[in-house]
């Protein structure tokens, strides 16, 4: 026979037990990267209510306080355990703004964890820049009193960024503050080292600005196409009855900051290029491309492009 579920709702939680809870909330918030907010969103209220009626559930500043509590525990633990490594670090930072221009940069440390021979990464920390003047020294000095903190100034071995000019700014004045502190060239020029990838990215951009026009119409017309019904259905009509493998969606949009994806929203337009061509003129809905058909000049642009 099956019993009635008992009544939870008067469930007496110990203090040792909640302090449990509240930590378990506490760390499922941080690995499933979620904001502390998180906690007072209805949907999570009542899951915490259904699963342990007898909880009360923290508020979104108390959660803020346990993590950053967490946090001072951890780092003192990390310190602990780099301070036991007997291997160099090297280290990668970069940056972003949020939309109200406040500049974050994450530094990523690295190793070779010598008992397994392979390299290791984790974040080591992250600090906050407004832009304007002096950004890169900021930059800089913030770095260096991480790097402090951490036990670990002495062992860097060297220092990646991107090629932006605060980023440089950032290596040399911490460099020059590695000197001055420890009293040898800790950080050469030689070990200050740019992005490849992030090197790399700028040249395809500088590239493709030769082309931009041609770009800048293909990526309109895939945009018109996939954001309109009508022209959507009429674009795997065509492609029903012109391309062999049956119906197809259009080429997908490219991420500006991604080199690689306006390569293969290249590569898509290429392949399905007759059918782009019969749609954006078909009768029904031509007057929407009126002033941005692709030219056979366009087309020979982003075929040597995509070459």
């Amino acid at each position: 026979m099956i019993q009635p579920p008992l009544e939870t709702s008067n469930l007496l939680i110990s203090h040792a037990y909640e302090k449990k809870i509240d930590s378990s909330v506490t760390k499922y918030l941080i690995s499933e990267i979620l904001p502390h907010v998180h906690v007072e969103s209805s949907g999570f209220k009542q899951f915490m209510h259904d699963v342990l009626p007898g909880y009360e559930l923290k508020s979104a500043c108390t959660i803020k306080q346990l993590i950053l509590q967490m946090y001072v525990v951890i780092h003192q633990l990390f310190i602990s355990f780099l301070s036991k490594q007997a291997s160099h670090f090297a280290i990668t930072f970069d940056g972003w703004c949020n939309c109200s221009l406040k500049g974050f940069y994450p530094v990523t440390l690295h190793r070779v964890c010598l008992e397994f021979a392979k390299s290791m990464s984790m974040l080591l920390d992250f600090f906050n820049i407004f832009p304007g003047d002096g950004v890169g020294k900021g930059c800089g000095q913030a770095l260096f009193t991480r790097l402090k903190s951490f036990g670990i100034s002495s062992r860097l071995l060297t220092i990646t960024s991107d090629g932006a000019s605060d980023a440089l700014v950032a290596s040399k004045e911490l460099g020059r503050l590695l000197h001055e502190f420890h009293g040898v060239n800790i950080l050469p020029s030689t070990n200050m080292l740019r992005c490849m990838v992030h090197t790399f990215q700028l040249g395809v951009k500088a590239a493709l600005e030769v082309i931009s026009i041609s770009t800048i119409k293909l990526r309109n017309i895939l945009v018109s196409i996939r954001s309109c019904k009508v022209r959507r259905a009429i674009f795997r009509k065509y492609s029903r009855s012109m391309y062999e493998h049956g119906e197809r969606e259009p080429p997908s949009i490219d991420v500006i900051t991604r080199w690689n994806s306006t390569l293969v929203m290249y590569q898509e337009a290429i392949k399905l290029r007759d059918i782009i061509t019969c749609t954006i003129t078909d009768s029904a809905i031509a007057g929407d491309f009126v002033n941005g058909i692709l030219t056979l000049e366009d087309w020979n642009h982003i075929q040597a492009m995509e070459q």
